[in-house]
C-alpha cells in the first residue's frame, strides 16, 4: 500500500518555509511523503511570449528558491515545478500523485486574519475532493487544542476523524450550534419564555447526546474531548469559541447540506477561513 501523500503548494513567499515545516511535522504522524509544488504561470510574464531561454531562466530561479525552502527543513521533500495557472495545475497534480492532504497558505504575502480567502485557495477547494490544511500560524509545536464544529452529518464525522489523524494527542472541543427554528416568530406570537427555554434545553440535551455518541463511535476517550453546545449563529459561535479555548486548529466540512455543494464553499467554512487566527482543516 503506497504511503499517504501531502502536497505543499508554494508561491515562493516567506510563509512557504512554515508550510513545509507543518507538512513535515504531520508527515511523521501519518507516515506520509511530502511534495512541494510551484506553478509558473506564463501569463504573468508577458515578456516571455515564446522566449524559451527566458522561461528557462525563470524556471532555474524558481528551482533555486524551492531548494532553499526545502533545505531549511529536516527530512526529504520532493520538489515539483509545473507550468500553468496554480489553480488549474494543482488539481491535476493532486490526481496524478494521489494526494491525501493539501497544505496551503491563505494569502500569497503573509497569512493575515480577517482578509478575503485567497483566490487559489478558494478555487482549489471548489475543484478538488481532497482535504486541505490552510496554515495561518507560525509552527511552534504539534496541534494541542482543536475545535471541531459539527452538525451531525456524515461530513461532521469525517471532519472529526480527519482532525484526530492530524492531531492524535490534542484535546478536542466538539461543538454544535443549535438554531431553534422560528424562535423569533414564537416570541412574536406570544409564546411564553418558559416554553422557549424548555425547548432550548431539550435541543441542548439531544445535541450533547449526539456528540457523545459520535465521539464514542470514533473511539475517543471521555477525557480527550469537551462537548460544547450553544445557541446562535454558527459562524459567530465558531470564532468566539476559537478565542475562548485558544485553539490552534479548526476542522470543519467544506459544505453544508446545499444542493450546490459542488459549486459553492459553505458559508461557515468560508467565514472561518477568512476570519480565524487558527489554522483550518477543510474536509471534503
Amino acid at each position: 500500500m503506497p504511503s499517504p501523500e501531502i502536497l505543499v503548494c508554494s508561491d515562493l513567499s516567506e510563509g512557504d518555509t512554515n508550510l513545509v515545516l507543518r507538512a513535515r511535522q504531520l508527515a511523521k504522524n501519518l507516515n506520509a511523503d511530502v511534495t512541494v509544488v510551484h506553478a509558473i504561470d506564463p501569463m504573468r510574464f508577458p515578456l516571455i511570449d515564446g522566449d524559451a531561454d527566458l522561461l528557462d531562466q525563470i524556471k532555474s530561479h524558481v528551482r533555486e528558491s524551492l531548494y532553499k525552502i526545502a533545505e531549511i527543513q529536516s527530512g526529504s521533500v520532493r520538489l515539483l515545478l509545473e507550468e500553468g495557472h496554480p489553480a488549474s495545475v494543482i488539481p491535476g497534480v493532486i490526481d496524478r500523485l494521489g494526494v491525501n492532504l493539501i497544505v496551503m497558505g491563505i494569502h500569497g504575502n503573509g497569512y493575515l486574519a480577517g482578509q478575503p480567502i485567497g483566490a487559489n485557495v478558494s478555487r482549489v477547494l471548489r475543484e478538488t475532493m481532497c482535504n486541505m490544511l490552510v496554515v495561518k500560524r507560525p509552527v511552534t509545536s504539534l496541534y494541542q487544542r482543536v475545535l471541531v464544529p459539527v452538525d451531525f452529518s456524515s461530513t461532521s464525522m469525517r471532519s472529526l476523524e480527519a482532525a484526530i489523524l492530524l492531531a492524535p494527542e490534542a484535546h478536542f472541543y466538539i461543538q454544535h450550534t443549535c438554531e431553534i427554528a422560528y424562535e423569533g416568530l414564537l416570541y412574536r406570537a406570544g409564546a411564553d419564555k418558559e416554553s422557549i427555554v424548555d425547548n432550548r434545553l431539550r435541543e441542548r440535551d439531544e445535541a450533547m447526546g449526539k456528540i457523545e455518541k459520535l465521539a464514542k463511535e470514533l473511539g475517543m476517550s471521555r477525557d480527550s474531548y469537551t462537548a460544547v453546545v450553544n445557541h446562535g449563529h454558527p459562524r459567530a459561535r465558531v470564532i468566539s469559541l476559537e478565542n475562548d479555548f485558544e485553539c490552534d486548529l479548526i476542522a470543519l466540512g467544506k459544505h453544508g447540506q446545499s444542493i450546490f455543494q459542488n459549486y459553492l464553499l459553505g458559508s461557515v467554512a468560508a467565514y472561518v477561513l477568512s476570519t480565524s487566527v487558527a489554522d483550518v482543516l477543510v474536509v471534503s
